[in-house]
């Protein structure tokens, strides 16, 4: 049997709220996910695969700050 490894999961909005944005990044991704803090300013590009409670983005990307 061949596993995935585990992927990071980005939760979006306010933790008050029952839905969210859930947004899992490309393995490619793990460290540029290891310096994110609660509270970081980013912009993702994923492939939005649904909507439950919250909205499923997958093989998303962080895209780098323009200068």
């Amino acid at each position: 049997m061949i596993q995935k490894p585990k992927s990071f999961v980005l939760m979006l909005g306010d933790t008050s709220t029952v839905s969210r944005v859930s947004c899992t990044l490309e393995h490619e991704q793990d460290s540029m996910a290891y310096g994110l803090r609660a509270g970081d300013a980013l912009t993702l590009r994923g492939i939005c695969s649904g909507r439950l409670l919250d909205v499923i983005l997958v093989d998303c990307r962080i895209v780098p700050d323009e200068p």
